[in-house]
């Protein structure tokens, strides 16, 4: 699976769209298993590296993978000169949380499937 972010500016707007491209038939069969992952868009955002927040925003909840793309406009008449810091921070931000959450979601393993015989 990959995670494509792509960004464009216009018109001093900082538009972000986060998806997913080439999921493969074993991370479908991992959402299948155990469900859909739930990633928070919003909260504390910050650029990668820093320690401090660059914005928050509220809480969102999407569910990967079925509620991507997601895209989100930072403008400058909302966020003035920071428009594009809160743009990258929400790229980051959000680009760590779902790559916390899936590899979370592949170490996790079936320990229920099977067949047990059992003699009388």
């Amino acid at each position: 699976m990959k995670l494509v972010i792509d960004k464009s500016l216009t018109n001093n707007n900082y538009e972000v769209s986060i998806s997913l491209a080439d999921v493969q038939v074993e991370e479908t069969e991992l959402f299948n298993d155990f469900g859909k992952v739930q990633i928070n868009i919003g909260g504390v955002l910050k650029v990668t590296g820093g320690t401090d927040a660059d914005a928050t925003l509220g809480d969102s909840f999407k569910y990967l993978p079925t509620d991507f793309p997601v895209v989100r406009v930072f403008t400058a008449a909302q966020y003035g000169e920071k428009a594009e810091t809160v743009a990258k921070a929400f790229a980051d931000t959000i680009t760590e949380r779902i790559t916390t959450a899936v590899t979370a979601l592949k170490l996790k393993q079936d320990s229920f499937t099977g067949t047990t015989e059992v003699q009388l």
